[in-house]
């Protein structure tokens, strides 16, 4: 259902939205730290 309507294949699948639209997707485990440093580099800067 939802898995199959945004393409997911693999679990874990971390999908990245910003105002609606994704950015980013990724596949695999990864550590609490490297959840952050992928967000951080997908998502603009704040003002």
């Amino acid at each position: 259902a939802v898995a199959a309507r945004l393409g997911i294949r693999g679990i874990p699948t971390m999908i990245l939205f910003h105002e609606g639209q994704e950015v980013a997707r990724t596949s695999g485990a990864m550590t609490a730290g490297q959840i952050v440093r992928w967000v951080r580099d997908h998502l603009p800067a704040a003002a």
